[in-house]
């Protein structure tokens, strides 16, 4: 039936939509308020991305070690990329690389009488050209997993982060942390505090076990070593492992998008990750 003349339904109509608009505006703006207030108190979730819509989080690395995972390893020949070195008296080998509680992992014995005062050290990178590359100024930090095997660990022996020359790969300055929680087969971190690279001459990076060795010094130790890892920061992230225990290596510059979600309740949560990036790579180390 039509409707008299003077009747106000559109009218009412306007006014219902009218008061919606209204009304919606200022549950938006209350709740945007209410999710900085309730941030600020340490609730970060909730309202937090209303009028955020996407956010790219900054490149990070993960580890910029070129062979965490012993390849190469073959009992005569070192993992590729490291270096070695010792002095006269001294027998240093390396076993080849197998998988232990879950690690790719080698053993370093060293057995003898030093004939002569030097360096003991087994490191991650070449101590020259090769090795990882440091921008200036920033800070790095180190890592790695022990175990003692066999014989007896000096106090003297150190897990070095260190920074060296491009040239000639002299030492410019280090960080260390000692092995003294290493006393047994079961693997422990160790983890040097972080490094600053803020000279020219500091162009490289690197991580090493380190002994001074004196002459007449008794050496008799097998080290098992795993996961050395070296990342831009102060902090070290865990290396990563599956559920099954075999040991996986995040490598590279990747891009993390985090896309927003609406939820049904109204309030926006970030999705999963979005990972991107040619220059990102995840590998694993032994199967699962």
């Amino acid at each position: 039936m039509a409707l008299a003349h003077g009747y106000a339904l559109p009218f009412v109509t306007q006014k219902v939509v009218g008061d919606y608009a209204s009304d919606n505006a200022a549950a938006t703006a209350r709740a945007i308020v209410s999710g900085s207030t309730k941030e600020a108190a340490g609730n970060c979730l909730d309202a937090r991305a209303i009028n955020l819509q996407m956010r790219v989080p900054q490149r990070t690395d993960t580890n910029l070690l070129f062979n965490s995972s012993m390849t190469g390893a073959t009992g005569s020949v070192l993992p590729t990329n490291w270096a070695s070195g010792s002095v006269s008296g001294l027998t240093v080998t390396i076993s080849s690389a197998s998988t232990v509680a879950g690690f790719r992992a080698i053993e370093w014995t060293v057995s003898g009488t030093a004939a002569t005062d030097g360096d003991l050290y087994l490191a991650c990178e070449p101590m020259q050209s090769g090795s990882v590359v440091a921008q200036i100024p920033n800070e790095y930090i180190g890592t790695m997993y022990c175990a003692r095997v066999s014989g007896t660990i000096s106090s003297g022996m150190v897990l070095q982060t260190l920074t060296q020359n491009f040239v000639d790969g002299a030492v410019q300055e280090t960080k260390t942390k000692d092995l003294a929680a290493v006393t047994g087969q079961t693997f422990v971190r160790i983890e040097p505090n972080s490094i600053k690279t803020d000279i020219d001459l500091e162009n490289r990076v690197n991580l090493r076990l380190y002994q001074s060795i004196a002459s007449g010094d008794v050496v008799n130790f097998t080290i098992r070593v795993a996961a050395p890892q070296i990342e831009a920061g102060l902090v070290a992230s865990p290396f990563i492992s599956t559920v099954s225990g075999a040991v996986s290596e995040v490598r590279g510059r990747p891009s993390v998008l985090v896309v927003p979600q609406l939820t049904r309740a109204g309030v926006v949560y970030p999705q999963l990750p979005v990972v991107s990036g040619a220059d990102f790579t995840f590998t694993r180390a032994t199967t699962a």
